[in-house]
């Protein structure tokens, strides 16, 4: 009834993404749990994190990748 999902990207940067998702809701009520890093392999990282009590959260993630890319670039 769960689910993880993780990417990365080769090369020079870091590129990351991880979520967790699952049917029922954790003991503090998320249901999807998340991150989006990005950065120079020397640093800085940004790392956005992500927590959301719906199953869907696509915007959500869509927004965390969006403000990374505005403060690290594509």
């Amino acid at each position: 009834g769960a689910a993880r999902i993780r990417t990365s990207a080769s090369g020079e940067a870091v590129r990351a993404t991880f979520l967790m998702t699952g049917k029922q809701d954790s003991a503090s009520g998320w249901r999807t749990v998340g991150y989006e890093a990005r950065g120079p392999s020397g640093g800085p990282i940004v790392v956005a994190t992500v927590r959301s009590k719906d199953r869907d959260p696509d915007r959500l993630f869509d927004a965390a990748k969006a403000l990374v890319t505005l403060n690290v670039g594509d």
